[in-house]
């Protein structure tokens, strides 16, 4: 409890130099998979993608093995996905995905066998066919929108932020996309359009928990640059500190509904789209919260440690046998968050106090003169009785 309440209270000093160099073997290991596993195995598209036939049928005793018979009578058993779900009714239906009918003929051939195994009329089993063009087109719309995804936000960054930021961003967004795509091959779970629909979603999750890092970096970066004293990685390792608990708490909050999705719609009702959907957005949400700290974080440190302002810092800490100084913030430098302006302090001694301490606001500055220039008049004191 005495670190969460720390946490809660922007107090922790964890220095994130050490879990960064494991988390970054364990990211490139973890990516070496993933692509080997893409290269090698490749992806499980659903038939939305690779095109085929789709038969559902309403049956509370059939079993998903009655269906594969039938499929194997047809020569259609390889590579055939059976599923058992309820639809929006609460009935049960057996959804039976295969190779396409070569005619129409055949295609109600398959319909009728399946209903005389469930008992049921033939009239009763829903039959679709899917074109393996529909998948193309979304594959490529799904291409065209990263594309213009990576180009509107690194020019977002470099703009709001600066293109350090930017790159580091965007390598930690390549990193969460390739490692839930690798999930996927490794485990081989299905790829539907509800899946690239998570995968697109989850590139906004994790930008986000990384600006708000960022953000705090800047703000810090100011502050601090104006003593010349400290590090870029202890402004990041201060900034990290301070957006820890909400970083925390942000993606606790995204993955509570995520996981209720997963659970009640995927496990408990068995939709098939849901289970997919929340899948990729529970990998995906795991992954952006991970790569905000443990890829984007030292990537920027490792770029803006080359600057020479940077450079001279760390070389003067060095020539004064000081580096270790300069590698920390103490907690006294550091200002309170959520304090105004004019109200924050900061407790360090000599010039430095000056350049540390922020501005008064201009509201804080105003209520300050006026209450020089115009006291209170006193209150009338009243007869003693």
């Amino acid at each position: 409890m005495g670190t969460l309440r720390k946490l809660y209270r922007v107090q922790t000093d964890f220095d994130f130099r050490r879990p960064w160099r494991v988390m970054l073997v364990v990211s490139g290991i973890l990516m070496l998979i993933s692509i080997g596993s893409l290269a090698s195995r490749q992806l499980n598209m659903s038939i939305d993608f690779r095109g085929g036939a789709v038969w559902e049928v309403p049956s509370k005793t059939m079993s998903t093995s009655d269906a594969e018979d039938v499929l194997a009578t047809f020569d259609k058993a390889a590579g055939a996905k059976i599923q058992s779900v309820t639809d929006a009714n609460g009935r049960r239906i057996v959804r039976v995905q295969a190779e396409a009918a070569k005619n129409i003929d055949e295609s109600t051939k398959i319909a009728a066998a399946l209903a005389e195994k469930a008992g049921i009329d033939a009239n009763d089993v829903a039959a679709n066919t899917v074109g393996p063009s529909w998948g193309k087109s979304l594959t490529n719309d799904a291409i065209r929108a990263l594309i213009v995804f990576f180009i509107v936000i690194a020019g977002y960054m470099s703009w709001q932020l600066e293109w350090r930021m930017a790159v580091s961003g965007l390598i930690a967004v390549v990193h969460d996309v390739v490692l839930t795509l690798g999930f996927y091959s490794v485990f081989g779970f299905e790829v539907t359009p509800a899946t690239v629909i998570s995968v697109l979603t989850i590139l906004g999750f994790s930008l986000y928990d990384t600006i708000v890092v960022y953000d705090r970096v800047r703000e810090n970066a100011a502050r601090y640059d104006r003593v010349g004293k400290y590090t870029y990685n202890a402004i990041m390792r201060r900034s990290l500190n301070q957006v820890l608990m909400r970083s925390l708490n942000t993606s606790f909050v995204a993955v509570l509904p995520v996981v209720a999705i997963l659970v009640i719609g995927g496990v408990f009702y068995g939709q098939p789209t849901m289970m997919d959907f929340s899948l990729a957005m529970l990998v995906g949400l795991v992954f952006g919260a991970y790569s905000s700290i443990a890829i984007a974080s030292p990537l920027v440190v490792w770029l803006k440690e080359r600057e020479p302002r940077y450079a001279r810092i760390r070389q003067r800490a060095r020539d004064r046998g000081a580096e270790a100084e300069a590698e920390w913030i103490p907690m006294a430098d550091s200002p309170v968050l959520g304090a105004p302006m004019g109200a924050s302090a900061v407790s360090v001694d000599g010039d430095e106090s000056a350049a540390l301490r922020p501005k008064p606001s201009p509201l804080a500055a105003k209520a300050a003169q006026y209450q020089r220039e115009a006291p209170p008049r006193p209150r009338k004191q009243g007869r003693k009785r």
